[in-house]
């Protein structure tokens, strides 16, 4: 696994440095405490993309796994979808699970305003 510190691209206000850990073709997004906003005093969590098995998630959800199985998981019902999205009970938080061939090839998971 690399770890990585990026540039802020974000509002100086919100949040002064973004880490990003790589692991294989995966990467987890934490954002980092700054000073003038006192509420983030630890890094939290903004984003993940996961695209191998390098990185878990979700204990039993795995990048290469069927849609079927996914769903029985999840208990959610059958869908001809490709993109199942699936909204935690944090508020604006968002997950998206992306199959293509009834197999699971990317998980784009949002924190929301963490």
């Amino acid at each position: 696994m690399r770890y990585i510190t990026e540039p802020n691209r974000q509002d100086l206000a919100v949040v002064d440095t973004v880490y990003t850990l790589r692991a294989g073709n995966s990467e987890l997004v934490f954002g980092g405490i700054t000073p003038l906003n006192p509420t983030h005093s630890t890094p939290y969590w903004i984003a993940a993309t996961v695209r191998d098995r390098s990185l878990v998630v979700y204990p039993g959800v795995e990048v290469g796994m069927s849609k079927a199985a996914f769903l029985r998981l999840v208990g959610a019902p059958s869908t001809p979808c490709d993109t199942v999205e699936v909204v935690p009970s944090e508020q604006n938080a968002s997950h998206c699970f992306i199959f293509a061939h009834d197999t699971l090839t990317v998980m784009w998971l949002y924190s929301g305003d963490e």
